[in-house]
């Protein structure tokens, strides 16, 4: 039995998240998580388990082309995930993409969701550090997320 208490936030240029979860009493774990971003591409989600990520763009009237920019993930003892986002993603305003590590239930259909081919999970770790990187190679929107537990 899994509890969780998630706390949540509207698209906005900074958020922090935390949530707790309880597993039968024995094991508590703590993820906080915090986002910022420089502009309409928000990472608004990595899904704890490296299941996918999801990128969205918070402008209410403006598309963004998002091809060729980069998603580059890095998890505490393990080397960067980085993945190029394809031609012809373009995210319509407030609209979102799910980008699906290999195998994790995703479709590649642009520009709803994608599938990372190269990656069987996104990465699980106590330390998480995701970034958003544009063509210019600025990085753009970031994801941290830490774990830490708590007794036995």
């Amino acid at each position: 039995m899994v509890e969780q208490v998630v706390k949540t936030h509207s698209l906005q240029q900074q958020e922090n998240t935390d949530s707790n979860r309880n597993v039968r009493g024995e094991t508590q774990t703590k993820t906080t998580s915090q986002k910022s971003s420089k502009g309409n591409i928000t990472i608004s989600e990595c899904e704890a388990t490296g299941k996918f990520i999801v990128l969205a763009n918070s402008h209410s009237s403006k598309e963004e082309d998002i091809s060729g920019c980069k998603l580059k993930q890095k998890v505490e003892g393990r080397g960067d995930i980085v993945y190029t986002i394809p031609s012809g993603v373009v995210l319509k305003p407030k609209h979102a993409v799910k980008i699906y590590a290999h195998g994790q239930g995703g479709h590649h259909n642009p520009p709803e969701s994608l599938v990372n081919e190269a990656e069987k999970s996104w990465g699980t770790g106590a330390n998480v550090y995701t970034t958003f990187i544009n063509r210019d190679g600025e990085d753009r929107a970031t994801y941290t997320q830490k774990t830490i537990q708590i007794g036995q």
